[in-house]
């Protein structure tokens, strides 16, 4: 099954909505309500696409929607996007390697996209920086980090190609 991108309109709603809501957001949400009252044609159009691309299922019986796997793990990586956004550089680079079996493969591409969506820098096939501390939310994002299996998160005080990842990451 093809999975649908989330458009930037959909993605300011999801923000918006996040914003007003994020003590609430891993419970019982009601994005249908927030919409109802909200003017315009944004999150009618929003609340469409996150059907669509099943963030969000409506609940007949509890005549609400709520949000799906695939929406929670998205709404983790915009928080993850909301809280980097406020967050000051501590100098420490933070390193993701991984060494997933080609049985896994469509988990090895999922975790790709993930790592992509978050903002982390390929340094190379398997080995993958970021200069703020999201080891916690990695947890949430990626179903099945562990450390030590596949994977080893380490924290570098200095890269060799640091002036490169400083210029990337807009921290020069």
């Amino acid at each position: 099954m093809k999975t649908r991108k989330l458009g930037q309109k959909t993605i300011e709603f999801l923000k918006n909505f996040i914003d007003e809501n994020e003590g609430l957001i891993f419970y019982l949400i009601n994005p249908y309500g927030y919409i109802k009252q909200s003017i315009g044609g944004i999150p009618y159009y929003a609340y469409r696409n996150l059907e669509r691309g099943k963030y969000i299922k409506y609940n007949k019986s509890k005549k609400r929607c709520d949000l799906t796997k695939k929406g929670k793990q998205e709404v983790s990586k915009i928080i993850i996007k909301n809280k980097i956004d406020k967050a000051k550089w501590d100098k420490k680079w933070r390193i993701l390697i991984f060494d997933i079996p080609e049985t896994k493969r469509k988990f090895r591409d999922n975790l790709r996209k993930s790592l992509i969506d978050i903002g982390f820098y390929q340094l190379q096939k398997s080995v993958w920086v970021f200069p703020y501390d999201v080891l916690n939310y990695l947890y949430d994002i990626i179903p099945g980090f562990r450390e030590g299996d596949w994977f080893q998160y380490i924290e570098a005080d200095k890269i060799s190609s640091e002036d490169k990842l400083k210029e990337r990451f807009g921290l020069i």
